[in-house]
């Protein structure tokens, strides 16, 4: 679910909007979905062997492990205390862009999670900036309480130029139903 229906069905948003649905408003924020542009950032776990060394003690709620966990990974694993192991960026070449015509360079668009990126517009003149970006997790990077106690490796994947840009408001107080959105 997106930032904005959280919000306006929290009552924050404008009041316009929220009294549409019987909603409360509790913070009068009118902006709230008028400049649509969240950043998709996708998390696939995989479970891996129990003997497997990983950083769920670290990201966990028990502090006191901290310390003994980080001292083992440091001799196992390559990572900084974040969990990441690894990393990726693709960068669009030159020849990539060449290859599409005027008008798709204009509008070259990759659907991904329901996030369009630009990359024509965003980075064929910058490239050294990447489109994506991808990492390996030595763990599961997030909160764990609904988790069974396994122990997870994840990548994650996360889009640097969305072209979402739009607004985006609920049509209901009913979290299932979908949002409306305009570019």
């Amino acid at each position: 679910m997106d930032s904005s229906p959280i919000f306006e069905r929290s009552g924050i948003g404008a009041a316009s909007i929220l009294g549409n649905f019987g909603i409360k408003q509790v913070v009068d924020l009118p902006g709230v979905g008028k400049e649509y542009d969240d950043r998709a950032f996708l998390i696939t776990l995989y479970i891996v062997d129990t003997n497997t060394v990983t950083t769920e003690a670290i990201s966990s709620k028990h502090p006191e492990l901290w310390g003994r966990k980080f001292k083992q990974l440091s001799g196992q694993c390559d990572t900084d205390g974040s969990g990441l192991m690894g990393g990726g960026k693709k960068l669009p070449s030159y020849i990539h862009h060449q290859m599409l015509t005027a008008s798709q360079r204009r509008g070259w668009v990759i659907k991904c999670v329901l996030v369009k990126m630009n990359i024509g517009r965003n980075s064929a003149d910058k490239p050294d900036k990447p489109s994506f970006w991808l990492g390996t997790f030595g763990g599961f990077p997030g909160a764990q309480s609904g988790l069974p106690p396994l122990k997870f490796t994840a990548i994650g994947c996360f889009l640097v130029y969305p072209a979402s840009h739009r607004r985006i408001h609920i049509t209901s107080d009913d979290i299932n139903t979908h949002p409306a959105g305009e570019e």
